[in-house]
């Protein structure tokens, strides 16, 4: 049934987006992607979609916003647009806004071993920049970069079950937004750096060892 189906994947996480590539792809969708809200935009107005997947938190234009556009400016009622967010307490704001948004999906999704391997690659990629990112927002004082980046990296580290470090990253995000202890906050970004390392050593030799 959903074979030939053309999908637009909105999502600034990269292993958000590989993954499901891979999984509509699966389904023989046709399936273009794009990393912000802006770019999602520019890209539905040169297409034709019959569903959007579209994440709702993303640092400059909100998924929110992009489904306005399609709904109002592009005046297309008929594109079904599913709400993506790995926040589940934002499932009834999602909700509320039934006259843009059709259903919401709440991450992580779930893979298949058949593609693990690319999911590692990706990963690997992808925490070592945000980790890195991080470190970078901190010894600058950019807050909100700080918040963005860890609420990112949160599926990528929930998709591979590495509980210690969603920990850590949901604590920074907490005190990038509140208090903004600068030793507890070292202390996690030194953690999670020292973590990182850690894990990709060994999802390193898991991948080579098949």
């Amino acid at each position: 049934e959903l074979a030939g189906i053309n999908a637009l994947l909105v999502d600034d996480d990269a292993m958000n987006r590989a993954l499901g590539q891979i999984i509509l792809e699966g389904f023989n969708m046709e399936v273009s992607l794009a990393s912000e809200g802006r770019e999602a935009m520019e890209i539905y107005k040169k297409g034709l979609f019959d569903v959007v997947l579209l994440d709702i938190h993303m640092p400059d234009i909100s998924g929110f916003e992009v489904a306005n556009f399609i709904r109002n400016e592009a005046n297309d009622e008929d594109v079904k647009i599913i709400a993506v967010t790995a926040d589940s307490l934002r499932e009834d704001e999602v909700l509320s806004a039934r006259d843009k948004i059709d259903d919401v999906l709440i991450k992580p999704y779930r893979e298949n071993h058949d593609f693990f391997n690319d999911m590692i690659e990706t990963f690997i990629e992808n925490a070592y920049e945000g980790i890195e990112e991080i470190r970078n927002a901190f010894e600058k004082n950019e807050w909100e970069e700080m918040k963005e980046t860890a609420h990112r990296l949160i599926p990528s580290f929930k998709h591979l079950k590495i509980n210690l470090m969603v920990s850590d990253l949901v604590e920074i995000k907490s005190q990038a937004s509140g208090n903004r202890e600068k030793e507890l906050m070292k202390s996690l970004i030194e953690n999670m750096e020292e973590l990182t390392r850690k894990v990709i050593e060994q999802l390193k030799g898991e991948k080579y060892s098949g």
